[in-house]
């Protein structure tokens, strides 16, 4: 996980144990308290793994295909 995971994690942690409110912990995460509800609901469920990004690993939506770029390289060859 990243320092900003880890980081996450320890607020929803101390958040749920009382130590911080949702105001409080969303300023510190730079995000708002409904979204704080929301993970500490993911925390609860899935552990620390719940807060990592859910796309990590998996390719990109707009990755250019291998054959696109080929093409791409070759008319660029070809013509200069």
């Amino acid at each position: 996980m990243s320092n900003k995971e880890l980081t996450k994690a320890t607020t929803i942690q101390e958040c749920i144990a009382g130590k911080y409110t949702l105001d409080e912990a969303g300023q510190l995460l730079g995000i708002t308290p409904r979204q704080i509800c929301r993970l500490k609901i993911k925390y609860k469920e899935h552990g620390i793994k719940g807060l990592a990004h859910q796309a990590r690993g998996r390719e990109s939506n707009r990755k250019i295909s291998e054959d696109v770029v080929k093409n791409i390289v070759e008319i660029i060859n070809n013509k200069y």
